[in-house]
């Protein structure tokens, strides 16, 4: 390795110091946006969800202080009420190389979910060996451990681990909404949480709470609004993170350059 004289060692340091820190600098900015625009699509989300789209309509008080008031013709249920709950097993299938995907936590990437990101399966002989619960297409698989709220529509039938429940909408539940009612729920479901050392949350906790459903036909208006309203976020936070991402890089390549003396000072 390359072994200048202590002088040159504290100069190129100095350098590295203020060169490094006013990066970090930035990059710290730039975290800080995105956690802001992060909060601002929840914020959207939950005011969609929960007041509607028309500011004009008469509200109502809908008996959970969470919820607040709600447009006066939307109902308040039980979760259970339009959803059918599926609940995986909790054994691990030791052959992964079938056709049906397992799905993990790590596998969440968007709004949607299909696949396993390293390839895991299961044939459908192990799930019939097993007695495995598939999931169904338009279902939410949503996370009912460690990081609650994490939630995506399943366009391909597949299976889990036990770190999930499975929400299967009814024929008056827009997959859509659901999606992104229960995306709006996830610091009301960490709440409710019950693990000592890892958040948990059972069957009966998500059939029983208590959430807002408007028409089918509102329901549908709400998706549509906040699809287009999450995909302009969205492409500002993945912006933000692609220059978070070459300042990291940028950073690197300084004191690469620095320290095997390619770069002078």
């Amino acid at each position: 390795m390359p072994a200048p004289s202590v002088s040159v060692q504290e100069k190129l340091a100095d350098y590295l110091d203020r060169k490094c820190s006013q990066i970090d600098a930035i990059i710290a900015r730039q975290q800080e946006v995105i956690e802001k625009l992060k909060a601002y699509k929840l914020s959207v989300i939950t005011e969609a969800v929960t007041k509607g789209l028309n500011p004009n309509v008469p509200m109502k008080d809908s008996g959970v202080e969470w919820i607040g008031e709600i447009p006066s013709h939307w109902e308040i249920l039980k979760l259970q009420a339009h959803t059918r709950m599926i609940t995986p097993m909790r054994d691990r299938p030791e052959k992964l190389d079938g056709d049906i995907p397992w799905i993990r936590i790590e596998d969440y990437d968007g709004k949607y979910i299909s696949a396993s990101k390293e390839g895991l399966g299961v044939s459908m002989e192990t799930v019939n060996e097993m007695n495995l619960k598939i999931y169904p297409v338009g279902s939410i698989l949503c996370t009912s451990s460690c990081d609650l709220g994490k939630c995506a529509i399943v366009t391909k039938e597949l299976v889990s681990n036990q770190r999930f429940i499975n929400i299967a909408p009814d024929s008056n539940t827009s997959s859509d909404y659901l999606y992104y009612l229960m995306l709006s729920n996830a610091e009301r479901l960490n709440h409710l949480s019950t693990g000592t050392i890892q958040a948990n949350l059972s069957r009966k906790e998500f059939e029983h709470l208590m959430v807002q459903f408007p028409t089918k036909l509102e329901q549908k208006e709400i998706a549509e609004y906040l699809d287009g309203k999450c995909r302009t976020i969205e492409f500002s936070i993945r912006k933000k993170q692609e220059l978070v991402d070459k300042l990291i890089e940028y950073k690197k390549s300084i004191i690469y350059e620095i320290v095997t003396g390619k770069k002078e000072v």
